[in-house]
């Protein structure tokens, strides 16, 4: 979108849930018992329908169509990296209309966006920025490591753009520097240290998918032993 829109305009409350007077008069209350709210963003993907992936699909040529991942031939590994295996069947759909494959982590009405393009994550940074002067005080990143990985290079997904990761957070605190990043990020403990940061200056919490494994596999197989050992790897967090 063009710079000087209004984001309230195009990524505002659905009216079916309410008005923004109504967050507004929400967050008002709020602030008035000292309680802080942390916000669902979801950066990864848009739907089908968003008017983006309208003008994507229609345009081969536009600037629309690189804010997606697209390739006219479908990979080998096209039926790798989902993440709801058993329902989907694919990572790469073919649509019709733009006559090309196009990528999506999550199901195959929800697009992911491509973070290359520096459109897309100015947008991105733009949409935390707007909500972080409504008041919110935190984010809960959804599928950190899909926004930042690259498709092309294969389902083992190794490389990682972490310096988009840094804008979008940077973009975050530069209205509240006390912005709270949670992240949902399913990685091994090995790597946690990537999205926390060295020097601490990245997520400051992660949900602790890893745990969460090894307990459903104690409840299913009654020994806690592979729960204990989770628990203990992820202890502590990385960083300083």
């Amino acid at each position: 979108m063009d710079d000087g829109y209004d984001v309230s305009d195009y990524y505002g409350i659905d009216p079916r849930l309410g008005s923004m007077a109504d967050f507004e008069s929400f967050m008002v209350l709020a602030k008035s018992k000292n309680i802080k709210i942390i916000m669902d963003m979801v950066l990864n993907h848009t739907s089908i329908e968003h008017p983006w992936f309208s003008q994507a699909r229609s345009d081969s040529t536009g600037e629309f169509r690189s804010r997606y991942n697209w390739l006219k031939e479908q990979p080998k590994d096209y039926d790798k990296g989902m993440v709801f295996e058993g329902v989907q069947t694919e990572t790469w759909t073919y649509d019709e209309v733009a006559k090309s494959y196009y990528y999506h982590r999550f199901y195959n009405f929800q697009p992911d966006l491509n973070y290359r393009n520096k459109t897309v994550q100015r947008e991105a940074i733009k949409i935390v920025k707007y909500w972080s002067t409504k008041g919110i005080k935190g984010f809960r990143l959804d599928a950190v490591p899909f926004i930042i990985d690259v498709p092309e290079l294969g389902a083992d997904y190794s490389t990682k753009m972490f310096g988009i990761l840094d804008s979008i957070i940077t973009g975050a605190k530069s209205i509240d520097s006390q912005t709270l990043l949670l992240g949902e990020a399913n990685v091994e403990p090995k790597e946690s240290v990537d999205y926390f940061g060295s020097k601490g200056q990245r997520l400051q919490m992660m949900f602790n998918f890893y745990a969460n494994q090894y307990l459903f596999l104690s409840l299913a197989d009654g020994v806690p032993k592979s729960l204990k050992k989770a628990l203990n790897e992820t202890r502590q967090k990385p960083g300083p």
